[in-house]
């Protein structure tokens, strides 16, 4: 890729998408970097962009970074990890139940339905239902998913997955509720008038929303 313009590859996962990227060019412009960005629909596509040689770094999700590095690893290359936000350390993901839910320990989940993000979301989908089934509770043999799979392809970095997972607890259509700590304040905002929310285990895992560069 011949070119002295910085060309970083994105997922649109918002409308707002387009405003952050434009706030960062703008920024590195004003610097003396020429910087340009390239949206995609979703990060396999993306993931499969930058090695195609489309642009050179990628602002992955975290599983779109371990594809990324996959990938890398099967064409002899390598990826590498340049930048974290440090609003995505430390972040954890919540299992959740109504406070007046006759549940009060993880492990009474058993043989109960559980509402989840989309397949694709590490935290509220594939990293907890790891964690709950190191703990025991195989998911769908233990306890029934019910998965809310919107917007797959952008790995849950929008809300939409997990808001529906708070509206069928809020409705009683599930019994437990897993997603970030934002799913507590989902339940909150949906007007749920009843005794609380009881939380019952909190998951912590290093997040890795990371750019990552291959060598052109």
């Amino acid at each position: 890729m011949a070119s002295e313009t910085l060309l970083l590859g994105a997922v649109a996962y918002d409308p707002k998408v387009v405003t952050i990227w434009d706030g960062f060019q703008q920024y590195f412009g004003a610097r003396g970097l020429d910087f340009d960005y390239v949206l995609y629909s979703n990060y396999e596509s993306q993931v499969e962009g930058q090695f195609s040689g489309h642009y050179h770094v990628a602002w992955n999700s975290p599983l779109a970074w371990i594809e990324a590095d996959r990938l890398a690893r099967t064409r002899g290359r390598q990826a590498r990890a340049l930048a974290m936000r440090d609003t995505d350390c430390d972040l954890t993901s919540v299992v959740v139940v109504r406070a007046d839910s006759p549940l009060k320990s993880l492990s009474e989940l058993r043989g109960k339905r559980v509402a989840t993000g989309a397949a694709d979301s590490p935290q509220a989908y594939l990293i907890p239902l790891l964690h709950l089934a190191e703990a025991g509770l195989e998911p769908e043999r233990d306890f029934e998913v019910r998965r809310f799979d919107l917007l797959v392809g952008k790995h849950g970095d929008h809300i939409g997955g997990e808001r529906e997972a708070a509206r069928a607890l809020v409705a009683g259509r599930t019994l437990g509720g897993i997603g970030r700590p934002m799913l507590l304040e989902l339940i909150i905002g949906l007007a749920y008038t009843g005794a609380g929310i009881l939380l019952l285990r909190l998951f912590e895992f290093e997040s890795r929303r990371t750019a990552s560069l291959e060598t052109m």
